[in-house]
């Protein structure tokens, strides 16, 4: 099964000042991706590892951290083994001197690196969602998105959801996703299993375990809210494969 580590779940400028923003990294036995890397991210990361580098969006939080890494990782460009994944209207900039590949995807467009697919999914904004296939599961990789039924039901085959958290329940953000969205979102699609992260300051003021307490209360789907350093490996017993 993949791991899933949580480098930082900061979702906002005042949240960086409670938790990091290093995203996460989802490894498989052939890849080590590094989802929105945010600043800092170089410093708790092992990049010697990383195979890619994912982003959904260019905002400093969820892309900030992709210079550095893709500096270290072909060591100032004499060795360029990682790849960088992003959305087509949403690039990083000059980069094309330290990494073996950039592919810019857009809704439907897909890459495969070794045994993993990464195909991207609409969102509300430029930034892009993702359907990453790995050998045991489907995981869904939604960036902050105004939850309309066309692009819930893009995820409709993902066993594990990571969804960011910008909002409570009486708050309503546009463009962004709040408990009131998610567990409208889960009356359509059941993962076997929801992890919430990339948090603002208000979401983190709240709660985060009790608001994925909530959730899993009301929805049924297993929720978990991330913390920094956590590392999440799903039992073959939990995740019951859905690749058809």
């Amino acid at each position: 099964m993949p791991t899933i580590t949580f480098l930082g779940t900061a979702g906002d400028a005042r949240a960086t000042l409670l938790r990091a923003s290093g995203g996460c990294i989802i490894g498989t036995d052939k890849n080590q991706i590094h989802c929105d890397p945010g600043p800092g991210a170089i410093i708790k990361s092992d990049v010697g590892r990383h195979t890619a580098v994912l982003i959904t969006n260019n905002d400093i939080l969820s892309s900030g951290g992709v210079p550095g890494i893709l500096y270290a990782t072909s060591n100032d460009g004499e060795k360029k083994e990682c790849v960088l994944i992003e959305p087509e209207n949403a690039k990083v900039e000059n980069m094309e001197n330290y990494t073996k590949a950039i592919y810019p995807l857009s809704p439907g467009l897909k890459v495969t690196l070794k045994d993993v697919e990464i195909v991207g999914q609409k969102t509300s904004t430029n930034a892009l969602g993702y359907l990453i296939y790995t050998p045991d599961c489907i995981i869904g990789y939604c960036p902050h998105t105004k939850l309309t039924k066309e692009i819930v039901m893009q995820y409709k085959s993902a066993d594990i959801m990571i969804l960011p958290l910008a909002g409570v329940l009486s708050e309503k953000k546009e463009h962004k996703i709040t408990v009131k969205d998610i567990t409208t979102m889960l009356e359509s699609i059941k993962p076997q299993l929801l992890i919430l992260s990339s948090f603002t300051e208000k979401v983190l003021e709240n709660d985060p375990l009790q608001i994925a307490r909530d959730i899993q209360l009301a929805t049924g789907v297993n929720t978990v809210a991330a913390k920094d350093g956590m590392n999440i490996t799903p039992s073959a017993k939990s995740i019951q494969k859905r690749l058809g």
